[in-house]
């Protein structure tokens, strides 16, 4: 909500003008999403409140998504997994009355109640330096052409997560295709997905 998002962003005026463009994006007709991250100090009844809003200005999809543990990033703000698992039951819980844009299977795994291999090839990035590898937040190497990149990254390094980088990772961006390929291995996981894609929830 305002103050704590205006003092994570050190200045006045954000929330009020994040607002007001996501009242005047849905005023012209485009479909309306948000971005929402969980830090250890987050607190999960302001994260409802937060949902409460924008549900009331009709945003068409929340996300919620765990931080990633920047090194770059001095202050004690990231979260262990076990306090992922915490906070993401009570994002559960939020999944049946909001329309979040994370998939059933995503929020379990943030909840801590499935296991997931990452799959960091999902969402790469390409640079001014190059492809960057094995994903967007970590730039262990650079490539100048995607065959190299693809090739010479030791993906199933990085899928099980063997590096202490990896260690408490959750972030949507990692994990959601890795949901989503779990969910269609079985009846219950596609019937669940395919009311989440009709209902939101």
């Amino acid at each position: 909500m305002k103050q704590t998002h205006d003092y994570v962003c050190d200045r006045e005026g954000v929330f009020d003008k994040a607002m007001e463009m996501i009242k005047e994006s849905k005023k012209r007709g485009y479909i309306t999403l948000t971005n929402t991250t969980v830090y250890k100090q987050t607190d999960m009844d302001e994260v409802e409140a937060l949902c409460e809003l924008l549900a009331s200005i009709k945003v068409d999809g929340l996300l919620i998504s765990p931080g990633y543990h920047y090194e770059s990033v001095q202050n004690d703000v990231f979260m262990t997994q076990e306090q992922i698992h915490e906070k993401f039951k009570r994002v559960r819980e939020l999944s049946n009355r909001y329309r979040l844009t994370a998939t059933p299977t995503f929020l379990e795994f943030a909840a801590g109640l499935i296991e997931l291999r990452c799959s960091p090839w999902s969402t790469v990035n390409f640079t001014p330096m190059g492809w960057k590898g094995p994903c967007y937040l970590i730039g262990e190497k650079f490539f100048e052409d995607f065959h190299t990149f693809w090739n010479e990254m030791n993906w199933d390094y990085w899928e099980t997560r063997q590096d202490r980088r990896c260690a408490n990772c959750k972030m949507h961006s990692g994990f959601e295709y890795s949901a989503v390929e779990a969910a269609s291995k079985s009846l219950r996981g596609m019937a669940q997905m395919a009311y989440w894609h009709f209902t939101g929830k």
